[in-house]
């Protein structure tokens, strides 16, 4: 990750304060996005997009959460 893509990736709120970073292909975007809007636990901070791929920053209400999204 580049330092200029750090810089610019809002915090996460004080309720969500664990932060997972996911690549995954961008086609598989719009699945995530849809996943992610019926979760409490979740909340989607920003997202990059790179050549081929995207790279999603989430911030998780607990460990579990994360962890569970960092092995899907």
């Amino acid at each position: 990750m580049r330092y200029s893509e750090i810089r610019r990736r809002p915090a996460a709120p004080d309720s969500h304060p664990f932060v997972a970073d996911i690549a995954m292909p961008a086609a598989a975007f719009p699945g995530f996005e849809r996943t992610m809007r019926e979760r409490r636990d979740v909340r989607l901070l920003c997202r990059v997009d790179r050549p081929g791929a995207v790279v999603v920053h989430v911030a998780c209400a607990s460990e579990v959460a994360r962890e569970r999204l960092r092995d899907a």
